[in-house]
C-alpha cells in the first residue's frame, strides 16, 4: 500500500506542476495578447469567433481562477496520499477530504463545460438565425455541442466518480475499523 501511495503522490505532484504551468501559460497569453498572433485555443477550448482584448482578459481570468481551484484540490489530494503513505488510511478525515476533492473537481469540470458551451453557442448563433426553423436548430445544435463537450471532458467525470467511490470505501473501512477496535 505504501508503494501505491508513493506512486499516487508523485502522479498528483506531476499533475499539479502541469496545472501550474497552464496557469502561467494562460497569464502570459493574457498579458501579451495579440489578436493577429493569438491561436484560437484557450485551455483546450477552441474559439470559433474573434474576441476583443477585454473579452479575452475576462475569459482568461475565469480560466485561471478555475485552474487555481483545481490546483487547490490536487494539493489536498497530495496531502491525503501522504497520510495514506504514513499508514493512516481508514480515517474519517481522509474520507471527508477525498469526497471534498471529488466535489471540487466536479465543480471545475462543470464550469469548464459551461464556459465551452457558452462560447460554442454564441459562435454558432449567427448560423442558427439564418435557418427557417429556429427552435429545432437551437435544440439540435445545443445538444450536439453539449455531447461533444461532455465526451471531451469524460475523463474528468470518471476520475471524480472514482475518487467518490474510494472516499466511500475509506468511510466504510473506518466504520469497520472502529467496530473491530471495540470488539477486542
Amino acid at each position: 500500500m505504501k508503494k501505491l501511495a508513493f506512486i499516487l503522490k508523485w502522479i498528483s505532484i506531476l499533475f499539479l506542476i502541469r496545472v501550474l504551468y497552464l496557469i502561467g501559460s494562460q497569464i502570459q497569453k493574457a498579458l501579451f495578447y495579440s489578436p493577429v498572433l493569438e491561436e484560437k485555443l484557450i485551455f483546450g477550448i477552441k474559439l470559433e469567433t474573434e474576441l476583443t482584448k477585454s473579452e479575452y482578459l475576462i475569459l482568461s481570468t475565469v480560466i485561471v481562477l478555475a485552474l487555481l481551484w483545481l490546483s487547490y484540490y490536487v494539493y489536498i489530494f497530495i496531502k491525503i496520499s501522504l497520510e495514506i503513505q504514513a499508514n493512516a488510511i481508514f480515517t474519517k478525515t481522509n474520507s471527508i477530504k477525498l469526497a471534498t476533492t471529488a466535489k471540487g473537481v466536479l465543480v471545475f469540470v462543470v464550469a469548464l463545460v459551461a464556459i465551452e458551451l457558452i462560447l460554442n453557442i454564441t459562435a454558432l448563433y449567427e448560423s442558427i438565425i439564418s435557418v427557417k426553423s429556429m427552435n429545432y436548430s437551437i435544440g439540435y445544435v445545443t445538444g450536439s455541442i453539449l455531447a461533444i463537450i461532455l465526451f471531451k471532458r469524460l475523463p474528468f467525470f470518471v476520475i471524480t466518480i472514482f475518487i467518490l467511490v474510494i472516499a466511500r470505501l475509506i468511510e466504510k473501512g473506518f466504520v469497520l475499523k472502529q467496530e473491530n477496535d471495540l470488539t477486542i
